[in-house]
């Protein structure tokens, strides 16, 4: 995004969990009790951010092509 400034901004959407143990999406764990449970969300200022890069582009490979 190009603010009305001129600045590049990328913002990272979405929820992302905070997990008690940070390896917990790596392996299937025990559903039966709370030991896993998400402790909550990170905040959105804490989310990934960038502003003005300086290489002048943002790249992102995670979309599907088409």
């Amino acid at each position: 995004m190009i603010t009305k400034d001129g600045h590049s901004i990328a913002q990272r959407g979405g929820w992302y969990p905070i997990r008690k143990y940070p390896e917990m999406g790596n392996y299937i764990k025990d559903g039966t009790t709370t030991d896993y449970d998400w402790l909550g969300f990170i905040p959105f200022e804490d989310r990934l951010t960038i502003v003005d890069p300086k290489a002048g582009y943002i790249v992102a490979a995670n979309n599907r092509g088409t």
